[in-house]
């Protein structure tokens, strides 16, 4: 199969130590329920010079480039490998990052595993996923946001939604939710529906 794997939250643990970081620098409580990359557009009250230090302090402080592994991930890609199935990286990372993804990857022993990146240009990141789904001939993608998943599900035959407090919702078909990286062989099965790991 060919198979595309999100970055953040999928193979990392990510998106809640941004939330934990802008709620810090701007006096916020935003639950991680709510947690979102994009989450400045649902505070316009927060001034653009203001956003533009925060992720510059991100960047001094290397956030996306530190990311931990989560547990079983990198065990998880290396067996998908083995078995013969072919690997690609698809993350709503921007382009412009992809010196820290590729340098990210590179450490961890990651990089010789999957044949490309495609990264984001531009586009919110459902389309942006469709359409790298759609180019690449994906069978699955690996993701943890619920609107890329039913996004994605349109144009190929499955999608894992890796298990998130922000993710959480009734799920369509060619959607499974799985809950560690223990899941994801089995759940390449032939059919979705003998291998439920819903809680």
């Amino acid at each position: 199969m060919r198979i595309g794997i999100d970055i953040d939250d999928v193979m990392t643990h990510s998106l809640p130590e941004f939330l934990d970081a802008f709620n810090r620098r701007f006096g916020l409580k935003v639950p991680v329920t709510e947690a979102r990359w994009e989450i400045f557009r649902r505070h316009p009250e927060i001034p653009a010079d203001a956003i533009a230090a925060f992720f510059e302090e991100l960047y001094r402080a290397d956030f996306l480039g530190s990311r931990r592994l989560l547990p079983g991930a990198r065990e998880g890609i290396e067996e998908l490998h083995r078995v013969g199935h072919r690997l690609f990286i698809i993350t709503g990372r921007p382009r412009r990052d992809r010196a820290i993804t590729e340098r990210w990857m590179e450490e961890r022993g990651l990089s010789r595993f999957f044949e490309a990146i495609e990264d984001r240009d531009g586009l919110d990141a459902p389309l942006h996923k469709r359409l790298a789904v759609t180019r690449l001939k994906l069978d699955v993608l690996l993701e943890d946001e619920y609107e890329v998943a039913v996004a994605a599900a349109a144009v190929c035959d499955r999608v894992l939604l890796y298990d998130q407090p922000w993710n959480q919702g009734p799920l369509p078909g060619r959607i499974l939710r799985i809950h560690s990286w223990s899941h994801v062989l089995p759940s390449l099965a032939p059919q979705i529906g003998q291998h439920d790991h819903s809680r």
